[in-house]
């Protein structure tokens, strides 16, 4: 596979396709530590405080759900509009 460059990022001030795939990497890996303590904090919970999180998630999603509204799959129709020599007046 062909190693893929950027020199033009350097010569901006910009970071490189390399130095942003680097920021990527580290922040998923920190996502991820942080998922992994939170689950630890949320397994030591004893049953009835874990009633009560799951509670207060479940009322902060309906929220958001509600302001988001239903999810619903996208049907591709078929009809296109294809532009034609008129279209360009």
């Amino acid at each position: 596979m062909t190693k893929i460059t950027s020199n033009q990022g350097d010569s901006v001030g910009l970071p490189s396709f390399e130095q942003l795939m680097e920021i990527k990497a580290l922040g998923k890996e920190r996502l991820s530590f942080q998922r992994g303590a939170w689950r630890a904090q949320y397994e030591a919970l004893s049953q009835e405080e874990k009633a009560l999180v799951d509670a207060k998630f479940s009322k902060i999603l309906t929220k958001i759900a509600a302001q988001f509204g239903r999810s619903r799959p996208f049907v591709f129709t078929g009809e296109t509009h294809t532009p034609t020599e008129d279209d360009d007046s």
